[in-house]
């Protein structure tokens, strides 16, 4: 008898848990205003139009998201509402504009609405697959962290607002987890496609370079060469010196919201920080702090190099945990560390569970995801003068959930790491 992986049991347990978790987003999210997809599809009008120099902000000085120009009679056209700037490469409003005469926005965000909850799965699904031989099967790995995604600010917000930040994660994870099931050429091509969306994955590259990865690394170049040099032909040379000067801009600008987690709102809290403007979380990113900021990512870099490399010279396979440290440490570094920023990381806390036992690792897990609830937020910006502030909080919680992966690979460290890996590849 002939079988089919598609209707194995695994399978058609996550299939299930896709369509009950994507009814869910749609009852829950379907009437929500998708500021980013909205910019997109602006975006992509502006380029129907001919107006190519209001697709980026063009600020000068900070990065302190306001659209560029005046965009109120282009929000009247198929795409009304309030919007955030667009900051993503070139490529992916060029192809919208395509889509702006035929398509009207309200069926573009649904069909955005549909695809974005199967690729939150899909991302969990991958994640799981990379667990170290699991006690917790994989679908069940799945169903808490979707659970876990509908709890916390990033998986809302991105559900809600950015499903191109989900695909990125997930074409990240999928890069990681078919590099180590032996598949180079398949992890060089998801890396690069990934890149093409936010120029986060490229960082991993360079740590490929370290393990002596070199097919996936050559694989990733060719890759990301050929998405570059058809987004110059798609969208043209002048939107990519644009798209390069609005890059400049946010690298040295400072921007701290309560949906920001990262380096910059811990240091915002020191005598670095800069008199702001807009409330007190714009400026211009100070020398010392610019210095401090691009020291900080050199040395992650540096650090996820060498454990990388002495893992190979041993001949051993890193742990899997070792990657949402890594993931979560780039993030974190990085000029505006959007909280959707680290759903490849946040995709492995199910993974703590398998790792730690139920009975350490929902509390752990518990304990992690509570300050970065949307209730949480509110809680502490009800009570500013008792509490820090919510984007200080979601940094020092997501700097401690590094710590906690790190504990975990130190605590239970999986056997099956130091063999080769004998599962066949398959493809993407």
């Amino acid at each position: 008898m002939t079988e089919y992986p598609w209707a194995s049991a695994t399978a058609l347990q996550t299939g299930a848990i896709a369509a009950v978790f994507a009814a869910l987003c749609w009852l829950l999210f379907a009437d929500t205003a998708a500021t980013d997809l909205r910019a997109l599809w602006i975006a992509g009008h502006f380029i129907a139009l001919g107006a190519e120099e209001l697709v980026y902000a063009g600020n000068a000085g900070a990065f302190d998201l306001l659209s560029a120009g005046d965009w109120d009679p282009y929000l009247a056209a198929g795409a009304g509402g309030a919007s955030h700037p667009f900051a993503q490469p070139p490529l992916w409003p060029a192809v919208t504009a395509a889509l702006v005469p035929w398509l009207p926005f309200g069926a573009f965000k649904a069909a955005s609405g549909l695809i974005a909850p199967l690729l939150m799965v899909a991302l969990l699904w991958r994640a799981a697959r990379m667990a170290e031989d699991p006690d917790l099967p994989v679908p069940l790995m799945v169903a808490v962290g979707a659970a876990i995604m509908l709890a916390i600010l990033p998986g809302t917000v991105a559900l809600q607002h950015t499903p191109a930040q989900i695909l990125a994660a997930y074409l990240t994870l999928t890069a990681l987890e078919r590099a180590r099931a032996g598949a180079p050429r398949h992890a060089g091509i998801a890396l690069g496609l990934a890149a093409s969306l936010s120029l986060t994955p490229a960082l991993l590259a360079l740590l490929w370079l370290a393990a002596g990865h070199w097919r996936a690394a050559r694989a990733f170049a060719l890759t990301a060469g050929l998405m570059a040099a058809l987004s110059i032909a798609v969208a043209g040379w002048p939107l990519h010196q644009a798209y390069l000067a609005e890059l400049t801009v946010i690298r040295t600008s400072i921007l701290v919201s309560p949906f920001t987690w990262g380096l910059d709102a811990l240091l915002a809290a020191t005598p670095l920080a800069p008199a702001t403007e807009a409330g007190g979380h714009i400026a211009a990113r100070p020398d010392p702090w610019l210095v401090l900021s691009e020291s900080a990512l050199v040395c992650v870099l540096i650090l996820a190099a060498l454990h990388l490399r002495r893992a190979s010279r041993t001949g051993a396979r890193e742990d899997a945990l070792v990657w949402p440290i890594c993931l979560i440490a780039l993030t974190f570094v990085l000029p505006l560390s959007w909280g959707y920023g680290y759903l490849a990381g946040l995709a492995f806390l199910p993974q703590l569970l398998d790792r730690l036992g139920l009975r350490l690792g929902v509390p752990l897990v518990l304990a992690a995801c509570l300050p970065l609830t949307p209730a949480a937020v509110r809680l502490v910006l009800a009570h500013p003068s008792l509490l820090p502030p919510p984007e200080m909080l979601g940094a020092v919680t997501l700097a401690a959930l590094g710590g906690l992966f790190a504990a975990a690979i130190a605590r239970c460290p999986r056997r099956r790491a130091l063999r080769p890996l004998h599962a066949p590849p398959v493809s993407l």
